[in-house]
């Protein structure tokens, strides 16, 4: 009888295998739809055609020709999912994350009153730098905005122009708001580790500062009521309602999506996006 290594050494087999085989048969699948994407515009743009390139008959011909492979796809996909399940790995144990926001908010209660004000700074200016990091997206975001709705930039006659006319204005806005995004939070992170190491060394010289306020001190008044509700929605369970809530909602507009018939235009448009403006044809 193999005993418990072996078996782990199949499983971790299986599965690296069969996502091996998932991926090239994904690459074909991909490469399949190129190919329809292809043969679809250079027959719209032939002589002999007449109508529309991206009708509804014709992208649905040329769905059907490569419909098995793409429902063999699916179902490899669901049983990529399954399989774990049936050949479980062992997960290697990553060591305990360390939030030093959390550390830092321990230690704080340890620090003499008198000694507060070596750590007030650095606070102060974090919250300073959040601001405005908030302040500057709140900008970008509007002048994002008077461009995007402003009709007047999209007569629709030249889609191209357009859109590059459009990346212009705005890609600008979005990069410099990511960029004061990163920064701040970069900042944030070598402030607090300078603030934990700080508060560390007053308590050393303060030989162990204040006690610990008790957890039922901390969790009084409306500061406390903030925190037992953080804690009730950050346990697995209340995850676990969340994600089935949001699915079951998920499921249903899809469900009111095809009933219209909003997902045959929806996808109508996405062909027309990836055949005209990507230039996947």
């Amino acid at each position: 009888m193999p005993n418990l290594k072996d078996l782990q050494c199949r499983s971790k087999a299986i599965n690296f295998w069969y996502s091996v085989f998932l991926g090239v048969f994904t690459v074909v699948v991909g490469i399949l739809f190129i190919v329809q994407a292809a043969t679809i515009y250079y027959d719209g743009i032939s002589p002999d055609h007449a109508g529309d390139i991206y009708s509804r008959e014709i992208v649905g011909r040329a769905l059907t020709r490569i419909a098995v492979p793409v429902w063999l796809w699916v179902a490899f996909v669901i049983v990529g999912a399954i399989l774990p399940a049936v050949f479980p790995v062992e997960k290697q144990k990553l060591p305990p994350y360390k939030n030093d926001c959390k550390t830092l908010s321990r230690l704080l209660v340890r620090v003499p009153a008198d000694r507060k004000s070596q750590l007030d700074r650095a606070k102060k200016i974090r919250a300073y730098a959040r601001l405005g990091a908030a302040a500057f997206c709140l900008l970008a975001a509007i002048m994002s905005a008077v461009y995007l709705f402003d009709a007047s930039h999209f007569p629709s006659h030249n889609l191209n122009a357009e859109i590059l006319a459009m990346l212009r204005h705005v890609m600008p806005w979005i990069a410099a708001a990511f960029v004061v995004v990163v920064c701040v939070a970069v900042y944030e992170g070598v402030s607090i580790k300078r603030e934990l190491q700080t508060a560390k060394n007053i308590i050393k010289e303060t030989g162990g500062g204040v006690k610990s306020v008790p957890a039922a001190e901390q969790l009084s008044g409306f500061k406390g009521l903030v925190q037992k509700t953080v804690r009730a929605l950050s346990t697995e369970r209340a995850r676990l309602v969340t994600r089935i809530i949001v699915g079951a909602v998920a499921i249903v507009f899809i469900g009111v999506g095809i009933w219209n018939g909003g997902m045959g235009d929806v996808f109508i448009k996405a062909v027309n996006i990836c055949t005209e403006c990507i230039g996947l044809g």
